[in-house]
């Protein structure tokens, strides 16, 4: 309520001193805010819908790590101290990027939503600002420095909402060829890549699938299969391909999920800085001063964003002084370095308390040695951002203005093909070019030559980033400034830099490169979304310039791949929602419903989960503070349904899920965690109810629960001795059916 009402009365003060300037803005852009607001509430009321249609943040296959998550969301929001206690290990805190739980957990308590509920409202809102955010830098970008919007720039800006939210990569059309080719019985052979794997896919549809034979698909291969596109060998555990619409159609609340508004929030502040002008007043440190706290924020929120945004916070600056000044200077590049350490080191000291908690397990680098990304599934993950950027450089390389001396060459040379003899005679005469043209070209030569060995070696996706990085550096470094545009190009060098290092560097600690992968690769999404509009929207005005075919064939490009693209949301979101524990529930917010109804077999025995649901309420009613409650244990099973009490209540659990524990405390012999999943299982299975207390105590636990998950995995001696000591050394404190509370006595 406090930081509302800072930021109400810097509102007010605001509209009070330039109330002429305000009304002005309002009038001229009315039509947009409307617009704006339309298309968040559009956004929202979108992933509402999905959620209201399955709910459920438990499932005992694909669920994901909802149990987890809501676990943590829980203990932030019951934490009386920060770092929050770990609702997975008793005695222990989160040491984890946990800062988003903390923004979740503030509206949570701000609303009272109950968190069962608030969790299946935080993924739509968390959708919208995601959209809306790449929406706004779109604009920014598009628009510029000029005061009235044009309805094109509006119209992209919205590609730029869609292409970073909304669509999903190549692999869902990917899954659907597979499909067809494996109903064709031809046999068929060619030499030229793809075209026997493309007739046997047409035979397919036409023989198999239109006859009435069903794809052989499992129904959660619609909207998993995509995030795995990358194929390594069986012994190498292959990377996470994930983006934004799978993110949040998954529903797990992870902190990449949770930066995302986030990052857009950066980017959308970089751009406020490069727009702000050389002002020396309070307006500018007030600039300086929101992005450090937001860049500062990512760390604690999503650390691995962290680095890639502070990147392009740094380049806007160096960008601002660049357009100012007309050109690159000394003086220009230093103005820019002190205020971008000033932004760091502010937006880390903000957040001084987490740092000094927080131990990583990833805190070296390593080369690495497996297997690299074949060029089919590279293109299969970035090939619709790839074909408009690169529409956009080589229409930029031909036609664009302001350009350096070494791209005025090349395409002099270009256009002079066949006289490049006679052309060259003249340039020598006729020009003597500085220092920085001949460094210039000969790093060209250098990178030309790296490129073509890598091809050669078999390294085709380095080689084509390295092409790629090289024609968007020598459009980036331009004689006349245009920093609307070279920000743009900034994001789309840098998402390609991402992508070389993973094929030749990872995180220590990462089994594989799965998480570097991951972590990277939705950067890079986000990045070429919003660069992609921008440069959709530069291809569509240089058009008319272009050649009626090589237009013809862009349009068309577009249009099939954008289409392609939307075979994601569209059909992984129907079968996602399909994929529910138990359907008959029906559609509703409440992420417990599912409980009413389903049944979870494990161990030969059948678990009718309303019983531990009615439990839980009971506890969400009746037990204040947050004391420790012993529950079984699943281990191996990791994914189980153990820890559920820990999960609905927020109420530390004595230990969780083991993998996930010992992510958590690398830093610490593993054995900390297995010992505590021994004890645990122990303390249901041994018969000797003083061994049992005794290991309650050790751990401070204050209640015991005894359900039909406890009797699954514990003998019936073991279950036994919690009715024999009743009253004794614990005591019956619920009951229903199948599930049973006990409270621990005193010594």
């Amino acid at each position: 309520w406090l930081a509302i009402g800072v930021w109400a009365l810097g509102a007010v003060a605001l509209v009070v001193r330039r109330r002429d300037e305000m009304a002005e803005f309002v009038r001229t852009h009315r039509r947009l805010l409307l617009v704006e607001e339309l298309f968040f509430w559009g956004f929202f009321g979108l992933f509402l819908l999905v959620r209201w249609a399955n709910p459920d943040l438990w499932h005992p296959i694909l669920g994901g790590e909802k149990p987890m998550d809501f676990a943590f969301l829980n203990a932030t929001i019951k934490s009386a101290y920060f770092p929050p206690y770990d609702p997975w290990y008793a005695g222990g805190y989160i040491n984890y990027y946990y800062f988003g739980f903390v923004l979740m957990a503030a509206l949570i308590k701000l609303t009272g939503v109950v968190p069962y509920v608030a969790y299946n409202l935080a993924i739509p809102t968390l959708f919208a600002m995601t959209a809306m955010g790449a929406f706004g830098v779109a604009l920014a970008l598009l628009a510029g420095t000029r005061r009235l919007v044009r309805t094109r720039d509006v119209g992209f800006a919205f590609l730029g909402a869609l292409f970073v939210a909304v669509i999903g990569n190549l692999g869902e059309l990917k899954l659907i060829l597979d499909g067809f080719a494996s109903l064709s019985t031809l046999q068929v052979e060619s030499s030229l890549p793809g075209v026997a794997y493309l007739i046997r896919a047409l035979h397919g549809f036409v023989t198999g699938f239109l006859a009435g034979q069903p794809l052989p698909f499992r129904i959660e291969w619609w909207y998993w299969n995509a995030t795995r596109v990358i194929q390594h060998p069986v012994e190498e555990p292959g990377p996470i391909t994930e983006f934004p619409w799978f993110t949040f159609l998954y529903a797990d609340l992870h902190a990449h999920m949770m930066a995302l508004p986030l990052t857009l929030l950066a980017l959308g502040l970089a751009l406020t800085l490069l727009y702000g002008g050389r002002t020396r007043g309070l307006g500018e440190w007030v600039r300086l001063g929101a992005a450090a706290l937001v860049v500062g924020a990512l760390w604690p929120t999503n650390t691995w964003d962290f680095p890639t945004y502070a990147v392009l916070v740094g380049v806007a600056l160096v960008l601002r002084e660049w357009y100012h000044a007309g050109r690159l200077t000394l003086d220009g590049i230093w103005q820019a370095l002190w205020r971008w350490v000033v932004v760091l080191v502010v937006g880390y000291v903000a957040f001084a308390p987490f740092h000094r908690w927080y131990g990583s397990a990833y805190t070296s680098i390593a080369r690495w040695h497996g297997s690299r990304t074949p060029l089919r599934d590279y293109l299969i993950i970035h090939g619709f951002f790839l074909f408009i950027i690169l529409a956009a450089l080589v229409g930029d390389f031909f036609y664009g203005r302001g350009h350096n001396g070494i791209v005025r060459t090349l395409r002099l040379y270009w256009r002079s093909f066949g006289r490049w003899g006679r052309l060259t005679r003249r340039f020598t005469r006729l020009v003597r070019p500085g220092l920085g043209y001949a460094l210039g070209f000969y790093a060209l030569a250098i990178v030309v030559v790296v490129a073509l060995i890598t091809a050669l070696a078999g390294m085709r996706v380095p080689s084509l980033i390295l092409a790629l990085l090289t024609m968007t550096a020598l459009l980036a470094f331009r004689r006349r400034p245009n920093p609307t545009w070279q920000m743009a190009l900034a994001m789309i060098g840098l998402g390609l830099a991402l992508t070389f290092v993973v094929e030749f560097i990872v995180l220590k600690g990462d089994i594989g490169r799965m998480n570097t992968v991951f972590k990277f690769y939705m950067q890079v999404w986000v990045l070429f979304g919003v660069a992609s509009a921008v440069a959709a929207a530069h291809v569509w005005r240089m058009l008319p310039q272009w050649r009626s075919g090589w237009a013809w064939f862009w349009r068309w490009g577009f249009v099939l791949l954008f289409t392609a693209t939307l075979l994601y949301p569209v059909l992984a979101t129907r079968a996602k929602i399909e994929d529910r524990f138990d359907k008959s529930v029906g559609p509703t917010l409440n992420g417990m419903a599912f409980m009413e109804k389903a049944v979870h077999y494990d161990h030969d025995q059948a678990i009718e989960l309303k019983w531990d649901k009615a439990a839980i309420e009971w506890v969400l009613r009746n037990v204040e503070g947050s004391p420790v409650f012993a529950e079984m244990n699943t281990y191996p099973v990791l994914y189980g349904w153990g820890n559920r009490f820990a999960m609905f209540t927020g109420n530390p659990a004595i230990v969780g899920w083991d993998w996930h524990e010992r992510q958590q405390r690398a830093l610490f012999p593993g054995e900390l965690v297995s010992r505590r999943i021994q004890d645990v299982q122990w303390l249901y299975n041994t018969p000797d109810p003083n061994e049992a207390y005794r290991l309650l105590r050790k751990y401070g636990a204050e209640y015991v629960v005894v359900g039909a998950l406890e009797r699954a995995y514990a003998t019936p001696e073991g279950i036994a001795k919690f009715a024999q000591m009743d009253g004794i050394l614990w005591e019956q404190v619920y009951a229903n059916e199948q599930t049973v509370i006990y409270r621990v006595l005193g010594e």
